[in-house]
């Protein structure tokens, strides 16, 4: 029996950690992409009838590396929660689709699941702009309402859309619609 010199036992331990080290990162992004959440199919069906083309909204990458929920919801495509209180999970996408002559609408969309199956709600619809993204705040936390220069506590889950890390709008379900409050600017 011969063995090795201890150079290459040293070379044969180092590529036997780094294929151990390759085999455990091939494994959790094959984990991570089997556990990431999806749409519901029936929801993904309404928004391809109402959105034909859609694709999710491109949030810009210095966006992502400088607030959590921006990188959170450009790798997820959407937020949920319960927008309306009734106990059920709702969607909440920022996404772009094709207009006239070609030309891309961004668009911010709430799902509730209701009884009688998804209700869409159009929240705001500009020119795509890549520094946009979505975020979540639940029920209890606290969020603000500039107009009346007073915080509040959310009644049920809601959706703040950002605009540049900066300027930001609250949509408070009340009533069978969405309230748009301004909570930075």
């Amino acid at each position: 029996m011969h063995s090795l010199s201890p150079q290459k036992a040293n070379i044969e331990s180092l590529v036997m950690k780094m294929l151990s080290l390759l085999l455990l990162l091939i494994a959790s992004v094959a984990l991570a992409q089997t556990a990431s959440p999806k749409l519901p199919a029936e929801l993904a069906t309404a928004l391809n009838q109402a959105f034909p083309g859609w694709k999710a909204a491109p949030i810009d990458l210095e966006v992502q590396q400088e607030n959590k929920d921006a990188w959170i919801l450009a790798r997820r495509g959407f937020v949920s929660g319960d927008f309306d209180g009734d106990g059920r999970l709702d969607y909440a996408l920022m996404l772009l689709h094709p207009r006239d002559r070609g030309i891309e609408e961004q668009v911010a969309v709430a799902y509730l699941n209701t009884k009688s199956g998804w209700q869409q709600h159009l929240l705001e619809g500009f020119s795509p702009m890549s520094s946009t993204y979505l975020t979540l705040s639940r029920r209890g936390e606290t969020c603000y309402d500039v107009d009346k220069e007073e915080h509040f506590k959310c009644p049920n889950d809601v959706v703040n859309l950002i605009y540049s890390g900066k300027a930001g709008v609250t949509y408070i379900f009340k009533s069978g619609k969405f309230e748009k409050i301004i909570s930075a600017d």
